[in-house]
């Protein structure tokens, strides 16, 4: 089956409503596949996000692309040129062991709340 580019969702919105219900950022580049706890897209080309259950600084992460694409119920795409940088997808589609990743992520959004602020102050520290 061919994806098909949905061109109503805007990539932003597309990668917000993920992480809000739970999405793994794969960063092709690293090789790292991260459960995504906070996001924030700061500027067309430059993003922060923060590893669910992660309780630390080195939780955060800052990832530069020159476009992201949206494809319709898959996921976002992050590209450096030609070549495929990284993308999100939902948990479901991301993982095998689907039961403990939303386990993970169910606890972490619990406990959210009171990891914001240093969340911030990370994501202050990485972007200035």
């Amino acid at each position: 089956m061919a994806l098909r580019k949905n061109k109503v969702n805007d990539p932003k919105k597309m990668a917000q409503s993920l992480c809000d219900s739970g999405a793994v950022f794969h960063d092709i580049a690293l090789g790292v596949v991260v459960l995504v706890g906070y996001w924030n897209w700061l500027d067309d080309h430059l993003i922060f996000y923060f590893e669910a259950g992660a309780r630390d600084e080195f939780g955060g992460h800052v990832f530069t692309f020159d476009r992201a694409v949206s494809y319709y119920g898959l996921g976002v795409e992050f590209w450096e040129g030609d070549l495929l940088k990284a993308y999100l997808s939902p948990i479901p589609d991301a993982v095998t062991d689907v039961q403990s990743c939303e386990k993970i992520w169910n606890q972490w959004r619990k406990d959210l709340s009171g990891l914001l602020q240093f969340i911030r102050e990370t994501e202050e520290q990485l972007t200035a």
